[in-house]
């Protein structure tokens, strides 16, 4: 059985949900709505981005990892 963690099933939801506020602000930015709601807009969802996506594309979890090994044997 496939053991599924809720925190990468929220890294999994999050990472589209920061990459739409982040696309949501440049489209604001570019028809000259601006101000600090922008701008903070726009930090939350690019530092969101990029956790997520290290979480989902570069880290890999030891115990996985472990259970992926142990299970060959």
């Amino acid at each position: 059985m496939k053991k599924r963690n809720i925190y990468k099933f929220f890294d999994y939801l999050g990472f589209p949900a920061f990459l739409y506020l982040f696309a949501d602000a440049l489209f604001d930015i570019a028809h000259g709505i601006s101000g600090w709601r922008i701008v903070i807009r726009l930090l939350i969802a690019f530092f969101g981005m990029i956790i997520d996506g290290y979480l989902i594309f570069i880290y890999k979890d030891k115990n996985t990892e472990e259970n992926k090994n142990s299970m060959g044997d």
